[in-house]
């Protein structure tokens, strides 16, 4: 099975299970072809249920033995090659996103009530941020971390850079309630969507180390999910990599 194919597929779990708490939710399908995605995946391939028992599912990440990390409710569940799922950190601080550093630790932004922040989970626990300015965060989503350390994230006030040397600024503002936050591979560009309109702003950027003035594209397209567009704008943003 592909990395792709698991990541879709722990997808396709979160799906079915999103509806807990307020409905019975139908029980996935245990396979399906996927849709097209232009450098990702081709159409058809094939979508194999990993697993159906897990609740609110996010991340994914894949470690190098190609078992899969999942946040799932309050813990983080692994998924190994042969499918089977254990827990592999308890509790998580209703961690969301995850990520594995350079330095082989796992760093996920914790949502539990009062304590929101981004850490490390694995292998040692530890608060890298917890507020900005003085002030608390509101409700953390997304990070990505880059090949040099520094930690991009979403909060619904902006987009934040954590630097390895632990300075933390407000690298993007007005993209209401941002969401997800992803780098291009060469990590020359930052992407971060907003909720509530499935709206994409990419800030292009060289990932120096140093506070650069970036510069956006404007586009409109349909993507490979239903109903969902990325929509581009030009706008000027000091983005630190």
């Amino acid at each position: 099975m592909t990395r792709v194919t698991v990541v879709l597929a722990v997808f396709l779990a979160a799906a079915a299970v999103a509806g807990q708490g307020q409905r019975a939710a139908a029980p996935p399908p245990a396979t399906l072809s996927a849709p097209a995605i232009p450098g990702v995946v081709a159409a058809g391939t094939r979508v194999e249920l990993v697993s159906g028992d897990l609740r609110r599912t996010e991340g994914p990440v894949a470690m190098p033995d190609g078992s899969l990390l999942v946040s799932s409710a309050n813990r983080i569940a692994k998924i190994d090659p042969n499918g089977l799922v254990s827990t592999f950190v308890e509790p998580s601080g209703d961690a969301n996103a995850v990520s594995f550093d350079a330095k082989g630790r796992l760093i996920a932004v914790e949502r539990a009530a009062n304590n929101e922040k981004v850490g490390v989970l694995y292998p040692a626990r530890a608060t890298l941020v917890d507020r900005y300015d003085g002030k608390p965060f509101n409700r953390l989503n997304d990070l990505v971390v880059s090949s040099r350390g520094g930690i991009y994230f979403t909060d619904t006030a902006g987009v934040y850079y954590l630097s390895p040397e632990g300075k933390v600024a407000r690298v993007a503002q007005g993209i209401p309630n941002p969401n997800g936050v992803i780098l291009s591979p060469d990590e020359k560009v930052l992407y971060a969507n907003e909720r509530t309109a499935s709206t994409c702003s990419p800030t292009t950027s060289p990932p120096t180390g140093r506070r650069r003035t970036g510069a956006t594209s404007r586009a409109t397209r349909a993507c490979g999910w239903p109903a969902t567009r990325i929509r581009c704008w030009p706008r000027t943003t000091a983005l630190m990599a």
